[in-house]
């Protein structure tokens, strides 16, 4: 389970450590060019002798569709670096499919389309799609929606690990037509109607945050998303969880899901690795407990308090002025901003693992959801066969060619209460259909 941790972790140490000589930002003493010697010579080993080293300390190499999911935030230059320089320390070396061929001339996105065209016939549609979609930031806008932008830096966690069950075991049978087109089956459920102004913040520890910028802002977005339920029925929608709608808005704000707690063992093998855990290695459970979501409800109170409000609608003006007090000053006049501040970074773990980076949405159907950051109003949620979670479709009014209705994949969403096949319903089912996606 362990198996490609001391590979990310000698990959990262040496680019991040050559990225900083690069930059300048660091000077080559004794100690960081030891690291530097030391993640490069580790590195080349296992290039070089991946077989007999895996034997040695009981690795498994990953195939090159997840390590690529994996350390994509690395941004080599050159995009046959990123796939070529990483097929050696990965399960598909040697794989006609990735040899090397520095003669390949062709622009980053024609690469990249053809690479992942290879990735889908070889079966490895979710590795794919879970981290691809317009739905996020990209620096490569020409690239099909389908196609992983690999020179962006993600910032929120994929919802795939969870163990959800959104298509409820089916088969996905995709169909590699056109250079920059796929076709998947599945079947459209629902509309985004609203969404938050803004995203949650996708992460929460940050020491040069003096001024709470980061806490300010989840509770900004938390407070608008309060409010696009106050419409919404006492009793949730779905027939299925019976939950209040309270309750249901907490359980959609982690994913229904809890990451499960390591012992102590577990975390220090897991540290000896290096500090970032790659999100297949972690655990969650499901659905969250009772005494959890009743943790979470306890913030209504602090929120709504009006120096609460006020402090949140003073932070988010465009133009603070530069006169204004410390998040510390406020912080140690305000009890009831201190008390709520402790409850948040006790649960930001298991929130920001979901919601961090997205947005919260309302659908037609009056379904809450989490979406991707630049998901819109009008934008469907559809069901694809064989993928555990939910995705964001939205229609494509510029493509030309071929017959039908044509989208952009937007991006992953969890949609609560129906993520555990409850939308394949015999009269669904009937309208399944196939998505050409651009």
């Amino acid at each position: 389970m362990l198996g490609i941790l001391p590979w990310l972790k000698s990959f990262n140490m040496t680019i991040s450590l050559v990225s900083g000589l690069s930059k300048k930002k660091i000077s080559v003493g004794p100690t960081p060019r030891k690291r530097l010697c030391d993640g490069a010579s580790t590195l080349f080993d296992l290039i070089q002798r991946p077989e007999s080293l895996r034997n040695q300390v009981g690795l498994q190499q990953p195939p090159l569709c997840q390590f690529l999911t994996e350390i994509w935030a690395t941004r080599a230059t050159d995009p046959r670096d990123l796939v070529f320089g990483l097929v050696n320390l990965t399960r598909d070396a040697g794989s006609p499919d990735f040899a090397p061929n520095y003669g390949d001339e062709r622009d980053p996105v024609e690469f990249y389309t053809e690479i992942c065209r290879r990735f889908l016939r070889r079966g490895e549609l979710k590795s794919v799609l879970y981290v691809a979609g317009v739905g996020y930031p990209r620096t490569l806008n020409a690239l099909p929606s389908w196609v992983p932008d690999w020179t962006c830096t993600p910032e929120m966690a994929p919802l795939k690990f969870r163990n959800y069950n959104a298509s409820a075991h089916t088969e996905s049978h995709i169909e590699l037509s056109l250079p920059g087109e796929i076709s998947i089956g599945g079947i459209r459920f629902d509309t985004i109607s609203a969404t938050t102004s803004r995203c949650f913040p996708a992460t929460w520890s940050d020491p040069k945050d003096r001024l709470g910028g980061k806490f300010i802002s989840f509770c900004a977005t938390l407070l608008e998303a309060l409010r696009m339920i106050e419409p919404l029925p006492q009793r949730y929608l779905s027939e299925s969880i019976n939950q209040s709608k309270t309750d249901a808005f907490w359980r959609t704000m982690v994913g229904d899901a809890m990451q499960v707690q390591l012992d102590h063992g577990q975390e220090q093998n897991l540290l000896s690795h290096g500090a970032s855990t790659p999100m297949h290695l972690l655990r969650f459970n499901r659905p969250i407990p009772n005494e959890y979501g009743a943790i979470l409800e306890t913030w209504g109170p602090f929120l709504s308090s009006p120096q609460i409000e006020a402090l949140v609608a003073y932070r988010t003006l465009p133009n603070m002025p530069p006169s204004q007090p410390s998040f510390e000053e406020v912080f140690s006049r305000n009890k009831d901003l201190r008390e709520l501040y402790e409850a948040v970074t006790s649960s930001a773990k298991d929130i920001l693992s979901c919601a961090g980076g997205r947005k919260f949405a309302i659908t037609a159907k009056g379904y809450m959801a989490v979406v991707p950051p630049l998901a819109d109003v009008g934008d469907e949620i559809s069901v694809l066969c064989g993928l555990e979670v939910l995705f964001v479709l939205r229609t494509d009014f510029c493509h030309r060619g071929g017959s039908g209705k044509v989208y952009n994949l937007v991006g992953e969403a969890y949609l609560h209460g129906i993520m555990d096949g409850e939308a394949l319903c015999d009269e669904l089912v009937e309208r399944e259909e196939r998505f050409r996606v651009v």
